[in-house]
């Protein structure tokens, strides 16, 4: 009697396919196995896309006062508002935020330089706190050349950018206003 434990001889696997092996049609991956990759894939680009977007700076639109009858609620662009002043007349702005915002923000206004080389030159500009949050710019008309334009740029305090030259008309934590302005006859 010999005990299978003790055996020498091994077991051998059929090499031959059954049957059942030989008709059947081969097996196809369930949508599951593709499904999810792709649906966390959607899901990973939905957050990335919305992310930029959380956290950022209050939107600000920017309302020209006086003169009167000139551009109304301009949201942030790289394109110029166009503003005629009567000869020595200033200009005056008002920064109102589109939502609620209690985060302190900071102004700054540029003065394109006289040739594209020339970098822009910061105007000492007060700023005033208006109801709402709201605030406004007064540029005084002997600070103002016969013509040019202002970079106005409203953001988090300490993150507004050194030179917005370029195409951008907002970061994550700054918006710009371009207003092109020039003094008529008198």
């Amino acid at each position: 009697m010999t005990d299978a434990r003790f055996s020498r001889e091994r077991p051998t696997a059929s090499l031959a396919p059954t049957g059942a092996e030989l008709g059947a049609a081969p097996r196809r991956a369930s949508l599951a196995l593709f499904g999810v990759p792709a649906l966390a894939a959607a899901l990973a680009f939905a957050v990335w896309w919305l992310t930029p977007r959380l956290g950022a700076l209050a939107p600000y639109a920017l309302d020209v006062v006086d003169p009167p009858g000139a551009v109304r609620a301009m949201l942030a662009s790289t394109t110029a508002a166009h503003v005629e002043l009567a000869s020595g007349r200033g200009l005056t702005l008002v920064l109102r935020a589109l939502s609620e915002s209690e985060e302190a923000v900071e102004v700054k206004v540029l003065l394109d330089g006289a040739s594209a080389s020339a970098p822009p030159k910061v105007l000492p500009v007060p700023v005033k706190s208006l109801p709402a949050g709201a605030l406004q710019l007064t540029l005084s008309g002997n600070v103002l050349p016969a013509g040019g334009r202002l970079r106005v740029l409203i953001g988090r305090a300490g993150r507004l950018p050194g030179s917005p030259s370029g195409t951008a008309a907002h970061g994550r934590d700054w918006q710009r206003f371009d207003v092109a302005f020039d003094h008529g006859a008198p």
